[in-house]
């Protein structure tokens, strides 16, 4: 019997996509399953984001983003933000986009 391959994480193209298909739906954008689709993807990369950032603390590295504890970005600054990085980079995953994005916002100096 063959272990569950888990799913591919989105990259941050492909999330982008799918979010702008949502905005020009407008309201019907509700009823779409995509809506789930796109808070899991983003709680996934944001969960892995802390992981990541607790495991180089315990670790003794510095951080990669000193964002003021309980920073949080709206969804028209984090869209925003997403679509601003080079290609290169939206064609990487969703995780490593939103870190981009906060180290643009939030260097550590």
């Amino acid at each position: 019997m063959m272990a569950p391959v888990a799913a591919q994480a989105m990259t941050v193209d492909q999330f982008l996509a799918k979010a702008n298909a949502l905005k020009a739906q407008g309201m019907m954008a509700l009823l779409s399953p995509d809506i789930g689709v796109l808070k899991a993807e983003m709680a996934d990369a944001v969960a892995a984001l802390k992981a990541e950032k607790a495991a180089r603390k315990a670790a003794g590295q510095p951080p990669r983003v000193c964002a003021p504890e309980g920073t949080k970005l709206t969804q028209n600054e984090m869209l925003g933000s997403l679509a601003a990085l080079p290609p290169a980079q939206r064609a990487g995953s969703l995780k490593d986009g939103v870190s981009q994005v906060m180290r643009n916002r939030f260097p550590c100096r």
